[in-house]
Parts: structure tokens; C-alpha cells; sequence
């Protein structure tokens, strides 16, 4: 099986075509990071300027999302079903039969009832017919060399149970004592020792607690299945029966506390614990939930036991409808999803829900449903018709069905991924956006935060957008946004903008991008709405003096994204939208002497987007004009001459060298220089290294700006 679980996130239908890291993005196209976080951003150039942009960031989360970046502890209730039918085998299938299914080595089985008798009887053909085996001896179940009906086979759902169950608990010891890194099939990479800050052996502090639950029943005798005084301590051995009439059901309990994982002796107690489990009972599966809430709810969150950082997990395990007697009960299923909603919002549980069933007719899609909103592929989801918005198809694998599957390795890929891996939500205190303003651009003078304008969208649904639309590539479903307004008008708390002119950088706290997913919300195939917000910043940002232009000049830095607390890299990198700006060649000389003057040549070529154009031959290049830096040149800040060619076009390359020559001073060939570079900035430097003394028989020039060349030399003797 697959592990999908690089990242644990909810997130929802947002864009499908999109596959590369576009620069300028259509309009309503967002960027999905693999994180979940989706964004984009623009930059406009300002009505009535030439240099000056707005620039607009846009960002959400698709679902609440989740980061594994560091080990933490892991907080673990299996709350597992012990009704009378876990008493049946495993495996099942209803079809035509035929001698060869009967050869194939397996043992089959015909499950035989009465009023007074429910027991599974061996099968076999002979003689040319069906038969199966009770009361010693053999019946017929045909006559012929085939039998249509409902065969069993492996063995006992609670026996599958108990030895999936024992390899949950020793993947947990060993995700508590060692660091594992597994590939994505969940095979082990690398596995080693933790250890303490002194280099001694430690363990990362995994607990697990059980619940087992059957009869509509706790230990304290009460039955409303939400009692908030139901029994979270151990009740005599943890595996407590009640007699109702000539029947004798399962309690619903907590059958271990939390207990941690570490040890051995631990390990070999939460083991011995279920392998004592019998199956009898209903299946009152809200009373069960209910008790794993509460679990939960009493973790300390402060103290020397603080479990507030933990990373927290309830796997669900059923073979059967939710009812208190026979068939699916929709308030049972109801009582359940809801208490699960409660332990996913209120304490960010992860909900893993693991089914094995049969014979379910008629109620098939309702228990597939209620194992679905049970668990957190629908994190909103509140009853059986109010399921909310599920998150993105591919990251729903919360809910498992093992009725065809091997169940040990269906508890043992959701144990891989519960403790030893920190959750970090993305939220008002851990989230920073930050927007690093390129070198080629500035904040205006004098900006404060006021200046910088935050508000928020809500989500309003979804739409297609196609390529005739958008463009190749860009084809896709996109989330739909309503009015931006300030995060107070829609309920929010306040957005804190701060700008830091020094660094060229704007920034924002204060938004919690989990607690405002954006999703759409699909009422049986239909979508009518959306819920949760995106956040929008704008700011004006100007064109620097110095910059060299180009047609792509890119408008923020690399280090542009959305950070946690703490980290150093973003958690996303935002796409660097370009704007076209005319071309500027500033040109320094260094080094000149007296009347000396240096002469430039510059030379252009097509300009050919994500070509270096370093690499262009240089036959490809053509003389554009020749450049004089002289002491007549305009001088610069610290006295130095220097000429500036402006208003270039943009669709070019241009490279200055200075033409080799020498008068007073050790000509020093500064190589070619390039209008390239992201980095690249006025003025291009080229320096002189000046002689001791110096030789009269050497070439001159002297010639103005923009007029042809005039060479003397002693050879010539004239132009």
C-alpha cells in the first residue's frame, strides 16, 4: 500500500491541468503546492505612472493543513468494535460456485442458521454436489456441480483483530524508540536510536489508550451514549460484561488507559489486553467515540505531563452497521460522526476509520458513508446529512474498508504514520506571509503598514476553466472567491501588516489559514457554495533608479513565501510575476587619467526567453552604438565619470566591452559585461590600473558620445 502521507493535510478540488511554476498567472488561476497551500500573485502596473506597480498576493489552504517537520509524541485511542458479529470469518463472497473454486486449496465455509442455531459449517463437492458439515455429518446444499449462495473463508474477524491490533501496537514502540524513515511503499529507509541531548537511549514519549465497544452500555451502567460522566479510568480488568435478559453483551469501556509504548512490558499489557476480547453485543459505536473524545479531552495541556504539542490519532475499527440492536441506526451513525467532528476541530485529531463488512445489502452506501464522514476525509462533517466538503480525492485515505484486504497491513501503514512526526498547523500564530521586493524595485519613501492594504475573500464555490480561457497549460477547476473586504467585516480578527523598508520586505501576521480552508461544498454532486477565505495583500512598489530592466524583470525575491514559526525556509515559495521595463546601460569607468578617455562598444542581440546569453555566439551579436567615458562625462556620487544610455528596447540583449587600448594607465579587461541577471544593477564597472610611467607612442581616443569613432596612431598617421 501506498504511503500518502509525505504530508497529512485535508484539502479540497482546486486545480487539475496546472503543472508549471508560472511567473504571470491568468486571472483566477492559483498555484497548488504539494503542502496544500494554494496562491498567487500579480503585479499591475499603476494607472496614470510608468514606474510604479501594484502588487497583489493572494493565499489559502485548501484544507486544514498539516506539516510533519519534527518529532513529537503521538496520543493514540483505538477504539475498536467487539460486537457478536466479529465472531464471523473474515472473507465472504457471493456468487455461482463451481468444483474448481472448492480444488483451489482453500477451506470454505456455509454459514447455517435457525431459530435456535447460527454457526459456520465446512463446505465441500463430492459426489458430483455441495455439501457442508454439521451434526456430524454431511447435507447436501445441491445436487448438481455448481451452487449459487454466499461461501466464507480465513478466520475469525476478531482473531484478524487482535494480531492486526499487536502489530499496530509494536509499529507505535518502535516509531517511540527510533527515528524510521520509510519510501513511499513503507518500507524502512533508515532506522535509528533516539537519543537524549547526552547520547543516551530515550524514547519520544508514544502512548496509546483502548477502547472496545459492543452494547449500547458503559461500566457505571448509564446508556445515554454522550454522558460526559462516562467512565475514562479502568473498570476491574478492562474487559466488563452485562446481562440484559438471557444474553450477556460487551460493555463499552476504556479497556487500557494511556500507556506508554516504550517499554516492553508496556507493549506485551496493551496486548494482552485486547487478546482477551470476546465478541458479543450490538454495535453502539457513538458510545465508543464518545469515550475516545473524552479520553482526549483529558490530556493535561500544562505541567510537567503536558501533552498540548502531541500529535493526536483515534482509529476506528467496525464490521458492522452503528445500531444498539440489528440494521443501520442513522442516529447512531449520526451520534458518531458528530462526536468525531468534535474531536477534529476542537483537539485537531487525526480520524482514521477501518471497516471490514459483508453482507450489507441495501445499507452498503450508508455504512460507506458514515465511515467516510466518521473519519477526517470529511473534516466539517457534522451527521449523516450534513457530510460538509471532503477533501481532495487523492489525500482520502482516512477511511479504509479491509473486507478484501489484509487487515494487519491496513493497521500497521496507519500506525507507520502516527508518532514520531510533529503536526505544525498553519495558523494565526505559526504563519508569517512574507513578500521580499526584488533589487530592481523599492518601497515608496516613507511607507508604513498603514499603507499596506489586507483584507479577505470568501470562498463561494468552484468553476472550469479551459484552455481557450486560461491558456495551455492552465486548464483546470479553480476555487471561485466573493467581495474582499477587511477581515473584521466578515468576523475575523484583525490582519497585522508590517513593512521594513531596509529589507525591502512586507509582511503579515494574523490569519489562520486551517481554521479558514477554502473548499467548495458539494450537496450530492452539485455545488452550492464554499466555505472558509483566501487572504489578499496589496502594496504599491517602485521602480529603482539603478535598474537595468529587461522584458521579465521579476518582482520579488526567492525567498518570497508563507513561514512557520521558527523555520528558516518557507513552507511555500510564491511565483515571481514579471514586468517589462525599458532598458538602462549605466557605464563607470574607474582608474582614468587627466584627459584620458575609454571608449565602449555595445552590442545587441534578440533577446529569447530562458536563454543565458553568454552562451550566444558571437556572431549572432551586432554593433549598436559606441559609449565614451572621459573626464567630460557627468561624474556620480563619488566623483567618478559616468555616461548612461536609457530607454532601450526591452527585446534585447545588450553586452558592453570596453575597446583594449592604453595611454596612461595598464589597460585591465573587465571581461564582457551583460544586461542579465536578475542581480545585475547599474552601473557596469570596468577599471584602470594606472602605469608608473607613461608611454607616448601608445594609441589615444578621443571622440564624443554617440558619434563615430576617431583612431590616431603614430602609423597612420592621420584618421
Amino acid at each position: 500500500m501506498k504511503n500518502t502521507f509525505k504530508y497529512i493535510l485535508a484539502a479540497a478540488a482546486l486545480m487539475t491541468g496546472l503543472t508549471t511554476f508560472a511567473q504571470n498567472l491568468p486571472d483566477g488561476v492559483y498555484i497548488l503546492d504539494e503542502s496544500g497551500v494554494a496562491y498567487r500573485k500579480s503585479a499591475t502596473l499603476k494607472p496614470g505612472t510608468t514606474d510604479k506597480y501594484i502588487i497583489d498576493l493572494e493565499a489559502f489552504v485548501t484544507g486544514e493543513v498539516t506539516i510533519k517537520d519534527e518529532a513529537v509524541p503521538a496520543d493514540i485511542v483505538l477504539v475498536l468494535d467487539v460486537s457478536g458479529s466479529m465472531d464471523d470469518l473474515m472473507y465472504n463472497e457471493t456468487k455461482r460456485w463451481t468444483s474448481s473454486d472448492l480444488n483451489s486449496g482453500t477451506t470454505y465455509y456455509y454459514f447455517y442458521e435457525d431459530y435456535y442455531t447460527e454457526e459456520y459449517c465446512e463446505v465441500r463437492y463430492y459426489n458430483n454436489r455441495f455439501q457442508y458439515y454439521r451434526n456430524y455429518g454431511w447435507h447436501n446444499l445441491s445436487n448438481g456441480t455448481s451452487w449459487s449462495g454466499t461461501l466464507y473463508w480465513g478466520e475469525k474477524k476478531i482473531d484478524a483483530l487482535k494480531t492486526a491490533v499487536g502489530s499496530f501496537i509494536e509499529t507505535i514502540q518502535e516509531n517511540d524508540l527510533y527515528d524510521v524513515k520509510r519510501n513511499e511503499d513503507g518500507e524502512i529507509i533508515s532506522k535509528t536510536r533516539r537519543k537524549d541531548a547526552d547520547g543516551n537511549d530515550t524514547s519520544l514519549g508514544n502512548q496509546i489508550a483502548i477502547v472496545k465497544f459492543a452494547g449500547d452500555r458503559y461500566t457505571d451502567d448509564s446508556t445515554t451514549w454522550n454522558s460526559n460522566n462516562a467512565p475514562i479510568t479502568v473498570s476491574g480488568d478492562g474487559n466488563n460484561h452485562y446481562q440484559d435478559g438471557y444474553y450477556t453483551y460487551n460493555n463499552t469501556e476504556v479497556v487500557k488507559g494511556f500507556t506508554l509504548t516504550a517499554t516492553d512490558a508496556n507493549v506485551s499489557a496493551l496486548k494482552t489486553a485486547v487478546n482477551a476480547f470476546d465478541a458479543s453485543g450490538a454495535t453502539a459505536s457513538d458510545f465508543g467515540m464518545n469515550l475516545a473524545y473524552r479520553l482526549i479531552a483529558s490530556l493535561p495541556t500544562s505541567g510537567e505531563n503536558d501533552r498540548s504539542k502531541s500529535s493526536k490519532t483515534v482509529v476506528f475499527f467496525t464490521d458492522g452497521s452503528p445500531t444498539y440492536s440489528r440494521g443501520f441506526d442513522p442516529d447512531v451513525a449520526t451520534h458518531t460522526i458528530s462526536r468525531a467532528y468534535d474531536a477534529k476541530n476542537d483537539y485537531k485529531v487525526n480520524v482514521f476509520t477501518i471497516g471490514v463488512f459483508s453482507n450489507l445489502g441495501s445499507d452498503e452506501s450508508r455504512v460507506n458513508n458514515y465511515m467516510n464522514y466518521t473519519s477526517s476525509n470529511y473534516p466539517d462533517a457534522k451527521s449523516m446529512s450534513q457530510p460538509g466538503n471532503p477533501i481532495a480525492e487523492a489525500k482520502r485515505v482516512y477511511y479504509q474498508n479491509a473486507s478484501n484486504a489484509d487487515l494487519t497491513s491496513i493497521f500497521t501503514m496507519v500506525a507507520q504514520q502516527s508518532g514520531g512526526s510533529g503536526n505544525t498547523d498553519v495558523t494565526a500564530e505559526s504563519a508569517v506571509t512574507v513578500d521580499v521586493i526584488s533589487s530592481s524595485f523599492s518601497l515608496p519613501e516613507g511607507v508604513e503598514p498603514d499603507d499596506i492594504t489586507v483584507k479577505v475573500a470568501p470562498c463561494t464555490g468552484q468553476t472550469t476553466k479551459t484552455a481557450a480561457q486560461v491558456g495551455e497549460g492552465y486548464a483546470g477547476t479553480y476555487l471561485t472567491f466573493g467581495e474582499a473586504k477587511v477581515p473584521t467585516e466578515y468576523g475575523l480578527p484583525p490582519i497585522t501588516p508590517e513593512v521594513d523598508p531596509s529589507t525591502n520586505t512586507v509582511s503579515t501576521k494574523g490569519f489562520d489559514f486551517s481554521d479558514n480552508y477554502c473548499a467548495a461544498i458539494d450537496d450530492h454532486g452539485t455545488i452550492t457554495g464554499g466555505r472558509g477565505y483566501k487572504q489578499i495583500i496589496s502594496f504599491e512598489i517602485t521602480v529603482n533608479p539603478d535598474a537595468v530592466g529587461g522584458p521579465n524583470v521579476v518582482t520579488n525575491d526567492d525567498k518570497s513565501g508563507i513561514y512557520l514559526k521558527g523555520k528558516t525556509e518557507p513552507l511555500v515559495t510564491f511565483n515571481r510575476p514579471t514586468v517589462e521595463i525599458p532598458i538602462q546601460i549605466w557605464i563607470k569607468k574607474k582608474g582614468l587619467l587627466g584627459e584620458d578617455s575609454a571608449v565602449f562598444n555595445i552590442q545587441y542581440t534578440n533577446y529569447v526567453e530562458g536563454v543565458d546569453p553568454r552562451t550566444i555566439a558571437n556572431d549572432q551579436w551586432k554593433s549598436f552604438d559606441k559609449v565614451m567615458v572621459n573626464s567630460n562625462s557627468p561624474k556620480d556620487k563619488d566623483g567618478l565619470p559616468m555616461e548612461k544610455l536609457v530607454g532601450l528596447n526591452p527585446h534585447f540583449f545588450y553586452r558592453i566591452k570596453e575597446d583594449a587600448w592604453a595611454w596612461s594607465y595598464n589597460y585591465q579587461d573587465n571581461g564582457i559585461q551583460y544586461t542579465f541577471g536578475e542581480d545585475q544593477v547599474n552601473p557596469f564597472i570596468f577599471e584602470n590600473l594606472p602605469k608608473e610611467t607613461p608611454k607616448e607612442a601608445e594609441a589615444t581616443v578621443r571622440n564624443t558620445f554617440n558619434e563615430k569613432t576617431t583612431t590616431k596612431s603614430p602609423e597612420t598617421g592621420g584618421e
